[in-house]
């Protein structure tokens, strides 16, 4: 293929460059993180608001393999309480498995003790204990959450 000695290339101007710059550094990122929000939250939730509440209300979650009548799984559990503190003087025992949310066990537990600062709230679990005699009875939890870290 030839090409011709007249044939011109299109510059591109100075004007264009910034309407170009500005959909990559502005548009493209307001519309990834439109598009992940959902995800965007979780990891939030998981990296920066559990450590904070698990120190604040004495308590480690993470997953723990949970065996039932109908077979094992994973499910984000309480790991472990801290004696003496709040999730422990509320009754929170290890094992609890957080009851009742249908967006995700931990995005919904954490995000529900997240925005309930300086509140009481209402949890539910049930106990993996119980979950493998095939007892799936809910146990409440009242909670009050601290408005913010003491310290």
């Amino acid at each position: 293929m030839k090409v011709q000695a007249n044939t011109r290339f299109r510059t591109i101007t100075v004007q264009q460059w910034w309407y170009f710059a500005f959909a990559i550094l502005v548009i493209l990122p307001f519309v990834i993180v439109v598009a992940f929000q959902y995800e965007i939250y979780k990891w939030y939730l998981a990296e920066f608001v559990q450590p904070e509440l698990e120190e604040l209300l004495g308590f480690r979650a993470g997953k723990l393999e949970v065996r039932s009548p109908e077979g094992v799984y994973e499910s984000y559990a309480i790991v472990s309480v801290t004696p003496g503190g709040i999730f422990d003087r509320a009754g929170v025992r290890a094992g609890d498995v957080p009851f009742g949310y249908v967006h995700g066990v931990q995005s919904g537990f954490l995000g529900q003790l997240h925005h309930a600062r300086g509140q009481a709230v209402n949890l539910r679990f049930v106990n993996r204990a119980d979950i493998a005699k095939g007892n799936w009875r809910e146990r409440p939890a009242v909670v009050i959450v601290p408005a913010k870290r003491a310290g």
